[in-house]
């Protein structure tokens, strides 16, 4: 019957002896004392459970954390990347450049709204840009304020000249941003 009670012991059995505190003789982390059938301590058992009891929650927090702070870094590039994208779409020619730039960084069904003209599709977004290239030639849009973002809601503050002179208009650019796409963009243009 001895035999019988150690091999139990081996292959696992066990119960939890929660009167004893769980405290180890060798100044172990604490935790339930594993017992084996047998009446054997299981200390490989005990530590492990220990061990994953209190590090486990602390493991997660960190991960969490990490997982967070990449995901805003990578949203950040990406906004970084589209915002670069729209304003050489804006500064650059007609062509089949800037027609790869329309169709790699705003969505099929984008709208633009400016203070006296709304577009709509690549088509629509071409058209505005034709527009304000023909009304100021030479002019390029230059980003002067730092991007804010508010879940896909993206804005920052421009300035409008030719290289070299004071600028001809400034304003705002207020995108929706999503999936790394444009959806929307509106033009707000400051008073003289």
């Amino acid at each position: 019957m001895g035999d019988r009670r150690d091999d139990r012991a081996q292959r696992g059995g066990g119960a939890v002896d929660r009167d004893r505190g769980g405290a180890e003789a060798d100044g172990g982390l604490r935790g339930p004392t594993v017992r084996g059938r047998a009446g054997r301590r299981r200390p490989g058992a005990d530590r492990l459970r220990s061990i994953l009891r209190w590090y486990l929650p602390e493991l997660e927090k960190i991960s969490r954390a990490e997982r967070t702070r990449t995901s805003e870094e990578q949203g950040m590039n990406s906004v970084e990347s589209v915002i670069t994208a729209h304003l050489n779409a804006w500064n650059g020619p007609a062509g089949s450049d800037r027609d790869e730039l329309i169709a790699e960084f705003y969505a099929s069904d984008v709208f633009v709204g400016e203070p006296g003209a709304a577009y709509k599709g690549h088509v629509g977004m071409s058209e505005a840009i034709t527009a304000l290239q023909a009304q100021l030639p030479g002019a390029v849009i230059s980003r002067s304020g730092p991007v804010q973002t508010a879940q896909d809601l993206v804005t920052y503050s421009w300035t409008l000249g030719v290289e070299g002179r004071a600028p001809s208009a400034s304003g705002r650019d207020v995108l929706v941003v999503r999936d790394g796409k444009i959806t929307s963009l509106y033009v707000l243009i400051d008073s003289p």
